[in-house]
């Protein structure tokens, strides 16, 4: 199928609009701008691509990355002038903030009469993230011939659950209560509103309720792009840890693993070692790495050659949702990985993993026989390797994505015209 393939009856190129995020970009960095980059590799063998994104530092990343698609942005910081309006409105949606797209974002989309009619001509509306799911119903007001597809990265109703059951006191626990009530009644309508609902593991397919939206899983082809991996020659006691600081999720696994598990190692194996790659590092993680003597790298363009030297990979997650993209990162580059419940969701099984545990002192003891038992680890690392390669490759993402927006395109260029047999 060329790319941009045209609509006979009208005699235009097919056209997909993309409300996300994150913008696309050859060179994404971080996980969410990777799968999105992914869809649009797939998704421009059937349809002329237009990405609406919200503006800000994320996206202006992306675009000195370059690759990114046709797109318009909207939003981005408010000018000094309009600080205090800025916080009245987001104290006035208050407990709905997380479940809504960015209001100044929506404002601007709502103004723009050049991308207003740029979604009325859609075949296909894309909707990545379930935050913008909230704008189906106008969607389907503005064009009620397109077909609707929203992603959902996570499922937000069990982000937020957790988030409530791991709070300490009373009033973000009562909070995150409501945030989690609220996205699970927008996801019942979105259920219901959407074409075709898109989960990234099959663990989330089985979060969903009941509705009438075709629900797809599509597996992200993680195992593109990953180098051959010299696995040859680990460094002892060398441990790592790779996570976008930013997300809190990541921030809060990596404290409490600074915390209560890597002092358990170090006494263990003094000369193991903590690396930390990522951006986002707020003081609070710089603080606790300096007490802990853990070098903190930031952003690191690319990451084989530190998996190439670590003995093991740890992702002490215990909040959020979705599939972690950093824990099949490093079991597809064969580093053996201890990771929590929470990390392995919707990861193969049990087995792929050198250990999981939510519990501190397993989760150190596990990391420990990686550090003690190299070899006997490293062997059972390449034969998941090998698994995971095939699970996350890209010939069964191409073949899911068609199923999800190439088979629309199919379905047309099928029917017989006018007059034939």
């Amino acid at each position: 199928m060329s790319v941009g393939a045209v609509n006979k009856s009208t005699g235009r190129s097919k056209a997909m609009v993309m409300i996300t995020a994150v913008l696309p970009c050859a060179k994404p960095d971080n996980a969410g701008g990777r799968y999105v980059q992914w869809v649009v590799q797939a998704a421009a063998k059937y349809y002329e691509v237009f990405a609406i994104a919200p503006d800000g530092p994320v996206s202006h990343r992306a675009m000195e990355a370059g690759g990114v698609p046709r797109h318009k942005l909207f939003g981005g910081s408010p000018p000094a002038s309009a600080a205090a309006w800025d916080q009245a409105v987001v104290r006035m949606l208050g407990i709905a903030a997380p479940v809504l797209p960015p209001w100044r974002f929506l404002a601007g989309l709502l103004r723009d009469q050049g991308t207003l009619d740029a979604i009325r001509r859609a075949d296909v509306i894309d909707l990545q993230w379930e935050e913008y799911g909230v704008l189906i119903p106008f969607l389907r007001r503005l064009n009620p011939g397109a077909q609707i597809v929203c992603t959902f990265h996570d499922v937000l109703s069990q982000r937020y659950r957790r988030a409530s059951e791991a709070a300490t006191s009373f009033a973000p626990r009562v909070r995150w209560a409501w945030a989690a009530a609220l996205a699970r009644r927008s996801e019942r309508k979105m259920l219901r509103q959407a074409d075709k609902i898109v989960v990234l593991s099959q663990k989330d397919a089985g979060l969903l309720p009941p509705g009438t939206a075709e629900v797809h899983v599509i597996t992200p082809p993680l195992a593109v792009g990953m180098g051959e991996i010299d696995r040859s020659a680990p460094v002892a006691g060398e441990v790592l840890f790779v996570g976008f600081l930013a997300r809190w999720e990541n921030e809060e696994g990596l404290l409490w693993f600074l915390s209560a598990v890597w002092p358990r190692i170090k006494t263990a194996v003094p000369a193991a070692r903590l690396q930390v790659a990522g951006l986002g590092i707020r003081s609070t993680v710089s603080e606790a790495a300096r007490e802990a003597g853990v070098e903190l790298l930031g952003f690191v363009p690319d990451l084989e050659p530190l998996y190439e030297r670590a003995s093991v990979v740890v992702v002490p997650v215990r909040l959020g949702a979705g599939v972690k993209f950093k824990v099949v990162d490093a079991l597809v580059a064969g580093v053996p990985v201890v990771t929590t419940t929470v990390g392995a969701e919707g990861i193969g099984d049990r087995s792929w993993f050198a250990g999981m545990h939510d519990d501190a002192e397993e989760f150190a003891n596990a990391v420990l026989r990686v550090l003690r038992e190299p070899a006997g680890a490293g062997c059972h690392s390449a034969e998941v390797r090998e698994e995971a390669l095939r699970v996350y490759g890209w010939e069964q993402f191409d073949d899911a994505m068609f199923h999800v927006y190439g088979s629309l395109l199919l379905e047309s260029t099928k029917k017989p015209e006018k007059g034939a047999l």
